[in-house]
């Protein structure tokens, strides 16, 4: 059961009476809606099947009113909808709070879903009867896959349906929305302030060289035409002092640089200019206010870790393995930051000059505006929405075959069912067993079996969350390397699951959001096994040596001016519930941003441009989901082992709330004198206020020395070392 809720009391002494005037309308109307609010009350479990058909009617027409403006509105482009393009914060906000509004939905369908399965599987009482004929039994008030082979074919296949809908729902809802990252290669160039005012500066030799001969670095990575960079940058930055900023270049400190320039994606910058002192000592043999370029490139080759290599004092080869790099720009910032001299030759591009030992005093950084894109793929949110259709349709079957044949979805409803029909003829009075008292733990309720397969499959899926996907450095202790600076979903080239991109982009998605349906299981077995606990926790309320008052049976459609209580539950209640759909919806939304599908744009040095073969589409993992990803997923662990292990049941009943077999031997009426006479039940009972337990002592007048303990009105505690039957 998914939904669940305290009892809704509504008993008939706390209904208005209908009091019909003929000759007032206004009564007449207040008679009406009195009378449809009490057959509202008193079908309330009914209304939960109905609300999540409303529920799914709303999700419908939002998930249709999206698919039409993206449509209508943007074009489609290799399989995908970009519906904003800018900001990069902006478009990784409408990405996560995106994954966030698509995981509530789709976990209020998938509860929906659940409710509404429980109630297909839950028996009526002829089925109930068929499996005792047969001597088996089956489960009242929990989900199970046992009773299916009771219930009637239509509902087994309903049922089918809709758990075959649930898997899936949220692995492709999740891949409709992606986002894709952009970042700049760049020049970073050290010069003289000379070089503010116009002073005379050549290329590096090299430089000079590759510059003019265009020839190629690296493969394919093409040297661009520094010469006239840098006389752009020269002519935007003369007659600038440093603190006078300019149109397109803009004065940074020290330790403004090394933030701007500190991370493996700069999109909102491009080239900066390094300047130091006229005073610097240079050993060159002409002189130049233009001392080094620094030139590095994107790219996501196995064991290149960070765009900003350059900015970091040289780097051993031992430093880089254990992530040197990724620390070097908040260690320079501890450090003082008068003395930063950059150096350290990068995997991924050139040092072209040299620094000469002299230190950073200042910068001018080229900003460029971001372009960020938040995407859609509408061929999976086509999917949703057959899916979303199919869940509709069968919450509409579900309402008209469970009000054509009442089943038993509570444990009160099995109990009234026993009252009203004979189940057998009592046991001999010479046979009775004995009680021998003890509280069993709640965990009691759910088999070892159970309790072992869940376990250990949650135990490894979080084993494996927390220790494979981990970032290259991460291991060896680099904690300067913070998972909150590298953000929730955010692509990064060191968190890369192939480290070579994907080429088939629908598959792509797939296979990053396949742990939705690890964590859609997490739910269903959570659920279940919650759901039996506290199924037994009811039963056992009704105990006489509850210190609790008797109270009226919890069923689905209470007779009017009783004391039996509607519901909209089945056997979870709400502060139970809802906290376990708040945490299985959260738990959807940090693992879609823990792995996932993305692009990173790379724009090309020299025009901006998208430089489509140095881009990567790829798997991406982030830290900080997953670690939410784990802490939540144990936390539930933990209180559902907690539970199990340290609350207990009453002592004075059996646990038998969930078995329609022991169920039936708890509700058999008081032994009649003569052995082969079926004992009866007061006609009224079911409606009364009850509890369970002994209502024939085991001195009483029959003389067998055996009690017989059932549902009544006057019962007392049973007494440990006595035969009851």
């Amino acid at each position: 059961m998914v939904l669940g809720g305290h009892p809704f009391k509504m008993h008939a002494a706390e209904i208005p009476l209908i009091s019909i005037n003929e000759n007032e309308d206004k009564e007449s109307q207040k008679s009406s809606s009195q009378k449809i609010f009490r057959i509202w009350a008193l079908q309330a479990w009914r209304v939960t099947v109905s609300s999540g058909a409303l529920a799914g009617v709303l999700i419908l027409l939002v998930n249709v009113i999206t698919l039409a403006v993206m449509y209508g509105r943007f074009q489609v482009a290799d399989h995908a909808i970009t519906f904003f393009a800018g900001s990069c914060r902006t478009a990784s906000s409408v990405t996560v709070v995106s994954h966030l509004i698509i995981n509530i939905l789709s976990t209020i369908l998938l509860a929906a879903s659940n409710f509404s399965m429980q109630c297909l599987s839950s028996p009526t009482r002829e089925e109930v009867d068929a499996a005792h004929s047969k001597k088996r039994w089956l489960n009242i008030g929990t989900p199970t896959l046992r009773n299916l082979y009771f219930v009637s074919k239509k509902k087994a296949l309903l049922w089918m349906i809709l758990g075959v809908s649930s898997f899936p729902l949220h692995m492709f809802w999740n891949s409709t929305v992606f986002q894709t990252r952009m970042t700049n290669n760049y020049l970073a160039i050290t010069v003289t302030e000379d070089f503010l005012h116009g002073g005379k500066w050549e290329l590096p030799s090299v430089a000079s060289d590759l510059d003019y001969n265009e020839v190629t670095i690296k493969g394919a990575e093409r040297v661009p035409r520094y010469h006239s960079i840098v006389q752009g940058l020269q002519q935007k930055a003369t007659g600038i002092g440093p603190n006078n900023s300019s149109s397109g270049l803009e004065y940074l400190t020290v330790e403004q640089c090394l933030k701007a320039y500190g991370q493996d994606q700069v999109s909102n910058r491009q080239h900066v200019l390094l300047v130091v002192d006229n005073n610097a000592t240079v050993s060159t043999t002409a002189y130049s206010s233009l001392l080094a370029i620094y030139y590095n490139t994107y790219t996501v080759a196995a064991n290149t870790h960070s765009l900003f290599l350059w900015m970091c004092p040289k780097l051993t080869t031992k430093e880089l393995i254990n992530g040197g790099e990724w620390t070097c720009p908040s260690e320079l910032l501890k450090s003082s930051t008068n003395n930063w001299i950059p150096g350290s030759t990068g995997a991924n591009g050139a040092i072209l000059g040299s620094q000469y030992d002299a230190p950073v005093r200042y910068c001018y950084s080229q900003p460029v505006p971001e372009k960020c894109k938040a995407n859609l793929v509408p061929a999976f949110l086509i999917v949703v929405i057959i899916c979303n259709v199919i869940k509709l349709v069968c919450f509409m079957c579900a309402l008209y075959m469970t009000k054509q044949c009442q089943p038993l979805c509570t444990t009160g409803d099995a109990i009234q069912s026993y009252y009203k029909l004979r189940e057998w003829v009592p046991r001999l009075t010479t046979v009775g067993d004995l009680w021998e008292g003890g509280r069993w733990r709640w965990g009691k309720a759910v088999r070892w079996w159970q309790w072992l397969f869940y376990l250990i499959s949650v135990v490894v899926v979080i084993f494996i969350t927390g220790f494979y996907y981990d970032p290259l450095g991460m291991a060896q202790g680099s904690a300067d390397l913070e998972p909150a600076i590298l953000g929730l979903g955010k692509p990064h080239q060191s968190f890369t699951v192939t480290h070579s991109g994907v080429s088939n982009i629908l598959m792509g998605f797939l296979t990053a959001n396949t742990p939705q349906v690890i964590v859609s299981y997490i739910y269903l077995g959570l659920n279940n096994i919650l759901t039996t606990i506290l199924a037994m926790v009811e039963w056992c309320s009704y105990t006489a040596g509850n210190k609790a008052q008797a109270k009226g049976l919890r069923v689905s459609s209470p007779a009017p001016d009783t004391e039996q209580r509607s519901t909209y539950t089945l056997s979870v209640p709400w502060k139970w519930a809802v906290p376990m759909c708040i945490c299985i919806a959260v738990l959807h939304w940090a693992v879609s941003e823990t792995l996932f599908f993305a692009r990173i744009d790379v724009y090309d040095v020299n025009s901006r441009e998208l430089d489509p073969d140095a881009s990567v589409t790829d798997i991406f993992y982030s830290l900080l989901p997953k670690y939410i990803t784990v802490a939540l997923g144990s936390a539930i662990v933990i209180i559902l082992v907690g539970l199990g292990l340290f609350a207990r049941y009453p002592d004075t009943i059996p646990l038998a709330g969930c078995c329609s077999a022991s169920i039936a031997a708890a509700c058999q009426p008081s032994r009649p004198r003569q052995h082969g006479i079926p004992g009866k039940f007061p006609e009224d009972l079911a409606f009364k206020r009850l509890q369970w337990g002994v209502v024939e002592a085991s001195d009483d007048d029959i003389g067998s020395g055996i009690g017989h303990a059932t549902f009544g009105t006057d019962v007392s505690p049973l007494v440990e070392g006595k035969l009851y039957a």
